[in-house]
């Protein structure tokens, strides 16, 4: 009996470290599968913002952006339960471009990407605001990085 106890307690030990990295591990595969996919939400718009715009394609980025909205703010929502509490008004800060102003979403876009809402839409350059958007892309992305 006197040597059992010994065993028991010792395995009762290791089934505790056992258990607190199993959960150490699937809080890590979960939240590398919530970042994946919160980093695909803005996978195509990343890569929009990356290449020169055509002649034609005035305004682009911002059509694109506005009629995603809403698939930004599900994205956004659905990972925000995975930003340590420290970094949390950081996080919603550099999503403020996808919640703030929705009823003037042209100037939305416009104004986060650096750009005054007095100037008209029209006139802006579709590559500077592609390179401003592509900043604030990849701000977020510092978020869901994997570690």
């Amino acid at each position: 009996m006197e040597n059992l106890l010994p065993k028991i307690g010792l395995a009762l030990v290791g089934a505790y470290i056992s258990f607190l990295f199993a959960k150490k591990f699937y809080n890590y595969k979960r939240r590398t599968e919530a970042a994946e996919e919160f980093r695909n939400t803005f996978l195509n718009e990343l890569d929009l913002c990356k290449t020169r715009a055509k002649s034609d394609e005035h305004g682009l980025i911002i059509r694109v952006l506005t009629n995603n909205l809403s698939t930004y703010n599900k994205a956004i929502l659905k990972y925000r339960p995975y930003i340590p509490k420290s970094k949390i008004p950081k996080f919603d800060e550099a999503c403020s471009i996808f919640t703030k102003y929705e009823s003037r979403l042209n100037l939305q876009f416009a104004d986060i990407s650096g750009i005054s809402q007095q100037v008209d839409i029209k006139g802006l350059d579709e590559n500077k605001i592609r390179e401003k958007v592509r900043r604030v892309i990849e701000k977020l992305y510092e978020f869901a990085s994997i570690e």
